[in-house]
């Protein structure tokens, strides 16, 4: 009898040290997997960055474009024509000179609100093909327009100032690819396509 359980404790320590192999294999085999999707993983985040890194500058998206109406807070523009590559804007008396070169955006605004919107050049803004954002220049638009109806115009509701001209100034080697426009310098603003 003493045989017996002599026999039966060893198997059972023979059980025992074969299901604590089978585990820690089991264990090893899955840490080894981990470790394995741990690099792959690894390897997958460092490409995503190369490859964010490479990637070119995206390009302006807007769902405006010239002739378009589009909308900010109390006013509605519609542009209706971009010129670029001119070095001086006004007459002979009062005049401005473009640092890089002038863009002239020709557009209308409308005030859709139901009280007086002031529409001044100065709030707007141009983004060029090199992703920079630059200021409308308020001086070389009030030149631009010969009765000044860009700088600090107020517009009733319902009514428009037509043609009117906001001036950019960019850089010779930049196009101005899209405009933001705003009903104040604390709007969210619309962004048209110009190029």
């Amino acid at each position: 009898m003493h045989a017996g359980l002599k026999k039966a404790a060893v198997a059972a320590v023979a059980a025992v040290a074969v299901f604590a192999t089978m585990g820690e294999g089991s264990s090893s085999g899955d840490s080894d997997s981990g470790s394995e999707e741990s690099t792959s993983q690894e390897e997958s985040d460092s490409g995503d960055e190369a490859e964010e890194e490479e990637a070119p500058e995206e390009e302006v998206v807007s769902e405006f474009g010239i002739g378009d109406p589009a909308r900010d807070g109390k006013f509605e523009f519609v542009v209706s024509g971009v010129e670029c590559g001119v070095d001086q804007v006004g007459d002979e008396f009062l005049n401005e000179e473009a640092q890089g070169q002038f863009c002239l955006v020709t557009m209308n605004v409308t005030n859709i609100g139901d009280e007086a919107q002031l529409f001044d050049a100065g709030s707007q803004k141009g983004l060029t093909d090199t992703g920079a954002t630059v200021d409308a220049n308020s001086s070389a638009s009030l030149y631009a327009n010969e009765d000044g109806g860009s700088f600090l115009e107020d517009i009733n509701p319902g009514n428009t100032i037509s043609d009117v001209i906001v001036v950019y100034d960019i850089a010779p080697d930049q196009t101005l690819e899209a405009v933001e426009l705003h009903d104040s310098f604390l709007s969210d603003g619309v962004i048209v396509s110009v190029a």
